[in-house]
């Protein structure tokens, strides 16, 4: 499902511009349907290893595969069609604030063309599959129902592999453990989930395998 190949990323973190190695020479594997978190501290590349896999940036060096695509050979034209087989949920949600709950997902439907009797279907399915109401408006949801519209929205497209970045990092813990139950529930209908996350209470209430970064580098998987 993933992989990457010795892959380096460089970017400008200083006011000077300079560019520097967020990921070094990084190799791994991550199998069709297993849950994953990518863990480290502040700077450690989590959220550029996720960008990585859904193409907002490319490596510097090395190979980057997400199914059967090699992204580096992934023409622009086909870079869409690309990204519908990937649902990406962001920490700060990132969901258009004057529309209702149901506009928002159905924003993201149209997007790529869905039949208006298929938008409606979709729609419901996961509307209860993340227990919310379909008429509230996005600025009236609490920050954990916001999370799981923006769950929602990452599904909603019925996508093979989610990608969650930092998903918790501006909940409590009752909502943090919420989003984590709702992710499972997503990952038992055979979707691969990729978590960032420095949540360390997480990672023993909801055990999967964790990849630990730290400059850059793979510092344990298990």
């Amino acid at each position: 499902m993933i992989v990457l190949e010795n892959v380096t990323k460089c970017l400008a973190v200083s006011k000077q511009k300079k560019r520097m190695p967020v990921l070094r020479q990084l190799s791994l594997h991550i199998s069709a349907g297993e849950f994953v978190y990518i863990t480290g501290s502040s700077g450690a590349g989590k959220s550029t290893l996720l960008k990585l896999l859904y193409k907002e940036l490319s490596p510097d060096q090395g190979e980057v595969y997400v199914g059967q695509y090699p992204l580096s050979q992934l023409r622009k034209k086909d870079l869409p069609y690309f990204r519908r087989r990937i649902g990406v949920v962001f920490q700060d949600f990132r969901l258009l604030p004057n529309m209702t709950v149901e506009e928002n997902l159905a924003y993201a439907l149209d997007a790529v063309g869905t039949p208006p009797e298929v938008m409606d279907r979709r729609i419901t399915q996961v509307l209860k599959l993340v227990g919310l109401s379909h008429r509230r408006h996005a600025v009236e949801l609490s920050g954990g129902e916001a999370q799981r519209v923006a769950i929602a929205r990452g599904v909603i497209n019925q996508p093979k592999l989610l990608l969650a970045d930092e998903p918790t990092g501006n909940l409590d813990a009752k909502n943090a453990f919420q989003i984590l139950r709702l992710l499972e529930r997503i990952h038992r209908k055979g979707v691969t989930v990729v978590v960032t996350t420095h949540n360390d209470a997480l990672l023993h209430r909801f055990p999967h395998r964790v990849i630990t970064l730290e400059k850059g580098l793979i510092l344990s998987d298990r």
